[in-house]
């Protein structure tokens, strides 16, 4: 007897095992007379492993691809630029039921930085995050946070003063959908948000 909410991890009955096998590729690169470093990288990964279906235990399988993208700039000593755009694939299904989710979530991002005289400096930082459900039935999230830094840097006490505002242009947006034999649902929300932060930070350390 199991007690309600138990997680069965042994499966006595079943006839095969579960297993899982991953695997990756990447390449990089770095331009010195442009200051420009580059990387990619693409992994995938599978696994199929028994899963309780009411009273009988169904192979569920999972595969899953992955692409990365980075590069960083740095023309100057001031100035650094780095953006990142990630994207991932993921595909379940079930010897029983069929398919059961397939999920494409892309993440991209871009992040500025600037030193200026004086200790002053500037950063800004946008991300694009996009989650859609494939299937058909569920779940899409689209978010664009954003966000800018200004503050000054105070070299002989360490003391660093800076003013932000961030969601500057976060949008998100969801919707799900369900589908039964006789009706077609389909809800959707929207969501708007926007803060700003004045940071005082003190650094307990000398520079060299």
């Amino acid at each position: 007897l199991a007690h309600a909410g138990s997680i069965l991890n042994t499966f006595t009955n079943a006839t095969d095992p579960a297993y899982s096998v991953d695997g990756g590729l990447s390449f990089s690169r770095r331009d010195q007379k442009l200051n420009l470093s580059s990387s990619l990288s693409l992994s995938g990964a599978f696994e199929s492993r028994p899963q309780y279906l009411g009273n009988g235990i169904a192979h569920v399988s999972t595969s899953r691809v992955n692409v990365k993208l980075t590069e960083m700039y740095r023309p100057s000593r001031n100035f650094r630029l780095n953006f990142t755009a990630n994207s991932t694939y993921t595909n379940a299904s079930s010897d029983a039921s069929g398919p059961i989710a397939q999920i494409l979530a892309t993440n991209a991002s871009l992040t500025l930085k600037y030193d200026f005289s004086h200790g002053y400096f500037i950063n800004s930082d946008t991300n694009v995050i996009w989650h859609q459900d494939l299937s058909g039935s569920g779940r899409n999230n689209l978010n664009i946070p954003a966000g800018v830094e200004i503050g000054k840097r105070f070299e002989k006490n360490g003391l660093v003063i800076n003013v932000g505002a961030y969601d500057l242009l976060n949008r998100g947006s969801a919707y799900s959908t369900s589908t039964t034999a006789d009706s077609y649902i389909q809800k959707w929300a929207p969501s708007y948000g926007r803060y700003y932060l004045v940071n005082v930070v003190y650094e307990f350390y000398k520079r060299r």
